[in-house]
């Protein structure tokens, strides 16, 4: 895994935060999009007395890595990804309980999670590389590769930009220019989408091609792990890479915090549309929002988006009007 030094590859300006050269840019983008699709930076100074004062620092420093988008219909744009589980009024989802995570892709470009308390024991986050993936299934099981090159049905789950309410259908591999290939998976998803009337049934070889991704995938032999201490961050390629996570003791005190972040070096062929809402290149995209704010209030282009969405998540009162 890519490691970077927070205090050797960024600096905090007036303004915000920023690379320290072109060349420390350069690298990391090329592993996040061209390379293994992750990269760990250790040393991110987390204030010590507001946690609002940390949230609002991993909120300005993702801008630095595009712009970031809404995670829920309650237009967060930073989650805290802690166990709820068990507590009054409490509705948890994957991210708040204490539960293993099984290997899966999130709806944006790029994925940051910040650590701020690690469990006393287990909670690793585990990633693979998409590009690994990629050439052991089309060496090995060219066959079923080909398959997954075709549409997968997965549930919608929660509120997206496809024709279909309850469900949508993406490849689980897609390749773009030079053969880079993408990857896009979530088996429980894939599963869940049966549930629905409208939605086509998976074949017997589409049933089989998903057991091999399985095997692969969960023979450890392509993840990595990583406990993510205080002021580690963990930057994901969302098509790149996958991440899952091993589970910890309910009750525990863990804390990460959690950004989605659209990003102009990602690629992504039209059938991610559903997903992401436009997939065309230097454009706003992904994430999950609710009526009252959703992408099509945002300006299109990411320079502009940028602007918008730093007075409107950095600086609210300027926005309300307060």
């Amino acid at each position: 895994m890519k490691i970077f030094e927070f205090k050797n590859a960024f600096s905090r300006e007036s303004n915000g935060f920023e690379f320290q050269n072109e060349d420390i840019k350069n690298e990391l983008f090329n592993v996040l999009f061209d390379g293994d699709g992750y990269v760990l930076i250790r040393g991110f100074p987390i204030n010590e007395s507001s946690m609002k004062e940390s949230e609002r620092d991993v909120l300005d420093f993702s801008f630095l890595l595009g712009v970031p988008v809404s995670q829920n219909t309650d237009n967060e744009f930073i989650c805290r990804v802690e166990d709820l589980k068990g507590k009054v009024g409490a509705k948890p989802r994957g991210y708040q309980h204490a539960q293993a995570l099984p290997y899966h892709s999130d709806r944006c470009d790029l994925l940051l999670l910040c650590g701020v308390n690690p469990a006393p024991v287990g909670g690793e986050t585990i990633v693979v590389s998409a590009k690994k993936i990629h050439e052991r299934v089309r060496k090995d099981y060219p066959t079923i590769y080909n398959l997954l090159k075709r549409p997968f049905p997965f549930d919608m789950r929660i509120a997206g930009f496809g024709d279909h309410q309850s469900w949508y259908d993406v490849p689980v591999f897609s390749e773009i220019e030079n053969e880079k290939a993408l990857l896009w998976y979530c088996r429980g998803y894939i599963e869940d989408s049966q549930r629905h009337s409208d939605c086509p049934k998976l074949s017997d070889a589409q049933a089989e091609a998903l057991d091999v991704m399985s095997t692969i995938i969960n023979t450890g032999q392509y993840g990595e792990q990583v406990n993510l201490q205080r002021g580690d961050i963990l930057i994901m390629s969302s098509t790149g890479s996958l991440h899952a996570r091993n589970g910890y003791p309910a009750g525990s005190d863990r804390l990460l915090l959690r950004v989605w972040i659209s990003n102009n070096n990602s690629r992504l062929p039209a059938s991610f549309k559903s997903v992401f809402g436009n997939t065309s290149q230097g454009c706003y995209r992904g994430g999950v929002w609710s009526e009252r704010l959703h992408l099509g209030m945002i300006p299109q282009e990411l320079p502009a988006a940028k602007e918008y969405m730093k007075k409107l998540v950095l600086e609210p009162e300027s926005v309300n009007g307060n």
